[in-house]
């Protein structure tokens, strides 16, 4: 998205970096952006300094020193004029649940 100024970069950091710290990140991550969106702003993940091995251990001292970075990204309004993306497609409810 075309996010204005970014006026907020957010780290999401975990004590290690095991797949079950990934989990926790990501439904983290789902929360803060579910919130996000109701209140109308987005986001852009800046992968590249959690990806490129030597960036990550900078971007944990600038931010959280001790724990292990696992996702960056900025937060802000869209410019004026930049309609909200659609919601993603869902199908209808009968689809997914199976009944018991």
């Amino acid at each position: 998205p075309n996010v204005l100024g970014a006026p907020l970069l957010g780290v999401f950091s975990t004590h290690g970096d095991t797949r079950g710290e990934w989990i926790a990140t990501g439904r983290a991550l789902a929360a803060v952006l579910h919130t996000l969106t109701m209140h109308g702003l987005v986001n852009a993940f800046l992968n590249q300094p959690i990806e490129v091995t030597g960036i990550r251990p900078q971007l944990a001292q600038l931010s959280a020193p001790g724990r292990t970075p696992q996702l960056l990204s900025r937060f802000g309004y869209l410019k004026e004029g930049i309609a909200m993306p659609p919601h993603a497609a869902r199908r209808p409810l009968d689809e997914v649940l199976i009944a018991a």
